[in-house]
């Protein structure tokens, strides 16, 4: 059973990637929903409500929205602090969309431009997952992605921080789908690939999280609409209307 539910079909697929849109537009609307001064709980309602008007039976698990220090806290989910400008807030979100998860993070300021740190520490984070997602595709194994990510990062000069890379986990049923580990990628795998870096003294929690489909020739990322280059992030947070 558990093979079956690592090999994802044309219909499961198809529900995955409505999931990955659905999920994508809910997170965007807590990111618009992000101010100075707003509730953590008040990003998770509007991702929420979005879900809940388009079809999802609810979230796939315990909505995440860290800000602050809560950024670094591992499945954070009370969602009770106020935010505050000039840190960040981690938001981790999917939906259940007719019984299949989907598996989100973005990572965002409060005030809507990353300061110097918080887009150094970002960018890392960013290439890292880009570098995997980049690897991805069938026969490739977990070594093998942390070999392209070693030499990507090396190419682009960029310290790593200590990130290597590799395979996340399955996504299907579950948000953390079951599936044998260190198996060679193949078509139909669902995946989430999530590199992060974590600063508990400076309440500094980065991670960027896509739902990825292994196809044919590679792989296509099913939470593609979420944007998660800088400045599309903050192009996205300048269009809020703040209150």
């Amino acid at each position: 059973l558990d093979r079956m539910r690592m090999i994802q079909d044309a219909h499961e697929i198809e529900i995955l990637r409505r999931n990955g849109k659905l999920s994508s537009k809910a997170v965007i609307e807590a990111m618009r929903a992000t101010r100075p001064g707003a509730m953590e709980y008040e990003l998770e309602a509007a991702a929420v409500a979005h879900i809940l008007k388009n079809g999802a039976a609810g979230p796939a698990y315990a909505p995440i929205v860290g800000s602050g220090p809560n950024s670094c806290v591992w499945h954070y989910n009370r969602n009770h602090r106020k935010m505050q400008a000039g840190e960040v807030v981690l938001m981790d979100f999917g939906a259940d969309l007719n019984h299949y998860a989907m598996d989100i993070t973005r990572t965002w300021p409060v005030s809507g431009k990353f300061t110097q740190e918080q887009r150094e520490a970002y960018k890392v984070a960013l290439e890292v997952q880009k570098a995997c997602i980049d690897a991805y595709r069938p026969g490739v194994t977990s070594q093998d992605v942390r070999d392209h990510v070693a030499e990507v990062m090396k190419e682009k000069g960029i310290d790593p921080r200590g990130l290597t890379g590799g395979i996340g986990h399955y996504v299907g049923m579950a948000t953390h789908d079951v599936g044998p580990r260190g198996v060679p990628l193949q078509e139909g795998m669902v995946f989430a690939i999530e590199p992060g870096l974590y600063y508990p003294e400076k309440e500094l929690g980065i991670r960027i999280e896509d739902t990825v489909l292994i196809t044919a020739d590679g792989c296509e990322v099913l939470t593609k609409d979420v944007p998660k280059e800088i400045d599309e992030v903050e192009a996205l947070l300048a269009q809020r209307k703040m209150k």
